[in-house]
């Protein structure tokens, strides 16, 4: 299961482990389910714990990761690439020195389900095959009801292919769906705050996961504020 959310959004967590793999009817995934996984390590045995990494040193990473495999720098639970991970961390205006939790990276899965119509989904505008196709679109593990149930990258220089099937990736929709009302909003506190909050505890710059509550108040901003002065001095 998610680290963030088996208890704040059982359906966002049922279909990011389903996304991310490691369950009955996905058994690979994107990763297995593992948070340490990096392209052609899916048990992440290669680089060890991606937590304890700032974003800094897993963009390094990456660059490495190219410069042997040439091919890709899909990284983390939800394999981003360095470029999707970058365009994350400006969204969320998180700075170099925040690291790689695993409830960064579940906060990533989530970003990017929603920017494939999650919510639209969730409130019935979009259908279960368009959804499927845009979740396909961003996850190549995933089988793409368009494609005929392959890969939507099926055959591309990574060797993508589908990682399960059409019936099984709709019954996860469906058991996703059945935890929620379809009315209700996708998440009730901001993801990305609580992504910052979670950082700062790792850092040490907030006391405890109690302060993970999506609200950026002054403890938060005075928190993030030590972890960016840090970071600029190279402390």
């Amino acid at each position: 299961m998610t680290v963030t959310f088996r208890t704040l959004d059982p359906c966002t967590n049922h279909l990011l482990d389903f996304i991310a793999g490691g369950v009955p009817n996905n058994q690979y995934g994107e990763s297995g389910g593992c948070y340490d996984a990096t392209f052609g390590d899916i048990d992440g045995l290669t680089y060890g714990d991606l937590s304890q990494k700032t974003l800094s040193q897993i963009y390094e990473m990456q660059d490495q990761m190219v410069a042997e495999n040439g091919v890709s720098s899909a990284t983390g639970r939800y394999q981003a690439l360095k470029s999707t991970l970058k365009e994350y961390q400006d969204r969320k205006k998180l700075p170099d020195g925040a690291l790689f939790s695993q409830v960064m990276q579940d906060d990533f899965g989530l970003t990017k389900m929603k920017d494939r119509g999650y919510t639209e989904w969730r409130a019935g505008s979009i259908g279960d095959d368009e959804f499927m196709h845009r979740l396909s679109c961003e996850w190549a593990s995933l089988p793409d009801p368009y494609n005929d149930g392959k890969s939507h990258y099926d055959g591309d220089s990574a060797g993508n292919h589908a990682s399960t099937t059409l019936a099984h990736f709709r019954e996860a929709l469906r058991i996703a769906l059945g935890y929620v009302d379809v009315s209700a909003p996708v998440m009730s506190a901001d993801m990305g705050v609580r992504t910052i909050q979670a950082t700062l505890v790792q850092t040490g710059d907030l006391p405890s996961m109690a302060a993970v509550d999506g609200v950026f108040g002054p403890q938060s901003r005075a928190a993030l504020e030590r972890l960016i002065a840090r970071d600029k001095h190279g402390v």
